[in-house]
């Protein structure tokens, strides 16, 4: 019942107005070209289509802990601020119904002498990140200072 396609975020192999919903999670942090990824995702939405993401985002001062699970390093790093991912998406025809930094919620302070992140399970992203503790835990720290946002989104196309 799950058809899998294979392909470019930046062109979609989808006709126009294809889906009701559009559902990205930590994606967009490893897209330079934001503007394309987002006209994308609009244009294979319905009208009244909705969008919904959690991203990385830029934060106040400029991320400077990597690797990160996304970016090895400064060069990779594709994050914009939630202002102007909301801006660049308004730009593209949806509307935010929610939006929110929940910057906050996602990591509880480690306990004094453990390392931020927890011990990986034997089938988890570390199959897929190399040296993805040491990620993490950059992750972690950059949050921690404000460097990185993690935000939430859910937007209908107009």
């Amino acid at each position: 019942r799950v058809d899998v396609h294979r392909g470019s975020a930046l062109d979609l192999p989808f006709p126009d107005g294809s889906f009701d919903v559009a559902w990205m999670q930590n994606v967009g942090m490893n897209i330079e070209d934001k503007r394309r990824l987002y006209e994308e995702v609009r244009r294979v939405l319905k009208a009244g289509g909705r969008f919904a993401f959690q991203e990385m985002a830029a934060g106040e001062a400029a991320t400077t802990y990597f690797p990160l699970p996304w970016a090895t390093d400064p060069a990779h790093n594709f994050l914009t601020s939630p202002g102007e991912m909301r801006e660049r998406l308004a730009r593209c025809g949806v509307v935010a119904e929610y939006f929110q930094d929940v910057s906050h919620a996602p990591l509880p302070p480690p306990p004094d002498g453990t390392p931020e992140s927890a011990p990986q399970a034997p089938l988890s992203l570390s199959v897929f990140v190399e040296d993805l503790a040491l990620k993490a835990d950059n992750a972690a720290r950059n949050l921690r200072e404000g460097r990185i946002r993690l935000v939430r989104g859910v937007f209908r196309a107009a």
